[in-house]
């Protein structure tokens, strides 16, 4: 079964501000830019891909940002969003990765974290009828 799947490079939009932190702000504004693009967060699965991200973002930071992304697709549900979200990072960031995804969960969104691409898209290619509320 072909599944359709959305890839954003996280690391592509990750900034510094002029302290050397990452700008949270700015990784906010990406996605909610993106979720202005017609079909950008609808009917497919999306692939959250962390790897080669350096990044000293705090618990709380990624809780702020799991909750900033379930706002922003929800805003958007009267036209679906994704069935799917998967995070793929390396091993030694999954402890981080599991707690972004949990905060989302949360939310309602049905995310996972995953360290082999082979496990994600065996994940993603699950049948499963989405629970949109």
């Amino acid at each position: 079964m072909p599944v359709d799947v959305r890839i954003i490079k996280i690391r592509d939009y990750v900034h510094l501000t002029p302290k050397g932190e990452e700008d949270l702000a700015h990784l906010k504004q990406v996605l909610s830019d993106a979720a202005t693009i017609p079909g950008i967060f609808t009917d497919f699965n999306l692939l959250i891909d962390s790897r080669g991200l350096e990044t000293n973002l705090s618990v709380f930071q990624l809780w702020e940002l799991a909750q900033h992304l379930a706002t922003i697709i929800h805003k958007g549900s009267s036209k679906g969003f994704p069935a799917k979200i998967a995070v793929l990072c390396p091993l030694e960031r999954f402890d981080l990765a599991e707690f972004f995804s949990l905060c989302a969960q949360n939310r309602g969104l049905r995310m996972r974290p995953f360290t082999a691409i082979e496990d994600l898209f065996s994940w993603m290619s699950e049948v499963s009828i989405p629970d949109h509320g």
